[in-house]
């Protein structure tokens, strides 16, 4: 190699005190372990080396430096890696317009509830956003059918024309079992897509208080990934959730739900969310209650809209959630939430030069950043139900795809916001829900600095005590 190589500026190394180092790229991943010897190796290159130098370090230790430089952990001196990954953007917003990215359609299914969460997302972003408004005063709660059906039509005819192995159809919204008539319909009419050209997969987040045997049956047989909302033991989840008609406790009935689920085989996973209120009540017990009912993951979900967690500092809940994540591992519970994604994303993101392009294996942070549409009752499009920014109406789904608001959204993502260049996790976050920071700056590339010191402390933890690849020796 005739020019000088030099240890790329993008490189991140966390030192473990068992004598490896967890060494990834800041851009492109690339994670992998390097031990002692192979870390000094890369350290002689903090300046550049070239000529006679460079050639004896190639004649002896040319598997190591040939790996590192298709792994840009070595770069040209006058390089920049930078530069290719602004190429990859230049691609991306190119392919908007064609709706190349969409590969999921949130169905808001209900925007009727029975539960009064003192966390509930949708009364805070009904608060914003002159058409969120109009329609949280209107009487149109549930979707019917045709609606239902116009946006999967559309959406199956664009999944199929880009090429996307499927759609993912996700009941969302309030409640959405209240609502089961239409979702029931519509998992008989589209089945798993079989007679419409593309693969479908379903998913629901409930609350579980109207699940019957019956409707339990139904999900499982169409595969319908469950997850039921329940904030921890009883006192946590009762101090945030009670019925909305006579303020009772839930807790009791959503035990109910999760027995019909479990006995029909359709429980997916429990999803609690975590704020100041219960944050002291919030423990290892989730875990253990999810072990009782035979469930194998649970999400944790921080508090994203309102000031629910900002007062208690993140060094708290960057403890509070390592710790019962330590604590699910014990029990081959998988404890997940939007602030492990960094993790999982830097674990499974790579770029060779040998292959040339940036190979993501895990789904995005945040689906509202351009792989998803949501559609409300009404037709109206939205990038999430947590956010209120209007994009258009199912009828001009085409119009919707060259509006100046979708491209703003899709384009939010990793490595296109410049107050996160430079920061350890910059490839693989894209930053709390960007209905937190709509809500908070009415800017979703603005950064919320108490979610950046959580989503950190948890990769660089994480990282140090959990990864086990194969290490360089």
């Amino acid at each position: 190699m005739s020019k000088s190589l030099k240890k790329s500026k993008h490189i991140h190394i966390i030192k473990r005190s068992w004598g490896t180092h967890v060494v990834y790229h800041r851009l492109f991943g690339n994670l992998t372990v390097l031990d002692d010897k192979a870390a000094m190796l890369l350290d002689l290159f903090d300046d550049p080396v070239g000529g006679d130098d460079l050639a004896l370090l190639f004649q002896q230790y040319g598997t190591y430096l040939n790996t590192f430089y298709d792994m840009y952990y070595l770069v040209e001196e006058s390089s920049d890696e930078r530069e290719e990954q602004n190429l990859d953007l230049e691609e991306r917003a190119r392919s908007l317009v064609d709706g190349n990215l969409i590969g999921g359609l949130q169905l808001n299914i209900s925007d009727a509830c029975n539960f009064a969460c003192s966390y509930c997302f949708c009364d805070i972003v009904d608060e914003r956003g002159q058409r969120r408004t109009e329609l949280a005063d209107s009487n149109e709660k549930l979707m019917p059918f045709e609606i239902a059906a116009k946006a999967i039509d559309t959406l199956l005819a664009k999944v199929k024309n880009t090429g996307k192995p499927g759609l993912v159809i996700k009941f969302y919204g309030r409640e959405p079992l209240l609502n089961w008539k239409v979702i029931e319909k519509i998992l008989n009419h589209y089945n798993h897509g079989e007679h419409h050209g593309a693969r479908i997969a379903y998913a629901i987040t409930t609350n579980a208080s109207q699940l019957t045997p019956e409707i339990a049956q139904t999900l499982a047989h169409y595969k319908v990934g469950t997850i039921v909302s329940i904030d921890g033991p009883a006192a946590s989840n009762d101090r945030l959730r009670r019925t909305k008609n006579t303020g009772s406790n839930t807790f009791d009935v959503i035990q109910q739900g999760i027995d019909c689920l479990k006995k029909a085989g359709a429980l997916q996973a429990l999803s609690a969310v975590v704020t100041e209120e219960n944050f002291d009540e919030f423990d290892n017990r989730l875990v253990d209650l999810a072990e009782k009912h035979g469930v194998k993951e649970v999400q944790i979900l921080p508090g994203v809209q309102g000031d629910f967690l900002g007062r208690m500092g993140p060094e708290k809940v960057i403890e509070k959630l390592y710790n019962i994540f330590v604590y699910g591992r014990r029990k081959g519970i998988a404890v997940s939430g939007y602030w492990l994604n960094p993790v999982i994303s830097s674990l499974s993101t790579h770029r060779f030069r040998s292959t040339g392009e940036v190979v993501r294996t895990a789904p995005d942070s945040c689906a509202a950043t351009g792989y998803q549409i949501s559609v409300e009752p009404s037709g109206d499009i939205f990038p999430c139900r947590s956010m209120s920014m209007h994009l258009g109406h199912i009828d001009d789904f085409k119009k919707m795809l060259k509006t100046d608001a979708y491209k703003h959204v899709a384009m939010r993502t990793y490595n296109n916001v410049k107050a996160c260049h430079g920061c350890s996790i910059e490839g693989f976050c894209q930053g709390p829900c960007p209905g937190n920071l709509e809500e908070k700056s009415n800017d979703i590339y603005q950064l919320d600095p108490f979610f950046c010191d959580v989503f950190k402390g948890i990769h660089e933890k994480v990282l140090s005590h959990f990864v086990t690849l194969p290490s360089y020796q």
